[in-house]
């Protein structure tokens, strides 16, 4: 490739900046890839039965960045709740969270300047959830899901 003047390296971007701690976001209008710093450690525990009061979902953008990307999933059984506690004081924007159950249904949920609180039936399977979000004028955004189990009647 020595003296080539339009050589091109091809790599996959997602899983081998996500192993060095950063999410990749591709900018198509600028046909560039911004990369996110992520907190240390893994937010998927796909695969493992998830008891009550585990943290399945632990979402939060950096100071000083006005986006969020994150994704990941998580197992849950029948008769388990996911409880969403959402602080947020982002302006001039908003970030979606979508929750996919393990027949594919979507289910969004739109943060805005705001702290709410949501409580989300589980059923048996896989859960993915995939968060985005861009806020011009800053702000911070934290989810913490955690699982309890379903109350009886």
């Amino acid at each position: 490739m020595e003296n080539e003047q339009n050589s091109s390296l091809y790599m996959p971007v997602d899983g081998s900046f996500e192993n060095l701690g950063y999410a990749a976001r591709y900018d198509s209008a600028e046909n560039a890839v911004d990369l996110i710093p992520c907190r240390s450690g893994s937010h998927e525990v796909a695969g493992e039965v998830v008891s009550q009061g585990n943290v399945v979902l632990d979402l939060v953008n950096h100071a000083g960045q006005t986006n969020i990307a994150r994704s990941g999933s998580f197992y849950a059984e029948d008769q388990q709740t996911l409880v969403l506690s959402i602080t947020s004081d982002i302006k001039g924007g908003s970030a979606d969270l979508f929750l996919f159950d393990p027949n594919g249904g979507e289910q969004r949920i739109t943060i805005g300047a705001a702290d709410v609180v949501k409580e989300i039936p589980l059923r048996k399977g896989i859960w993915q959830y995939n968060c985005s979000g861009m806020f011009k004028d800053g702000g911070d955004i934290k989810i913490v899901g955690t699982v309890k189990a379903a109350v009886s009647r």
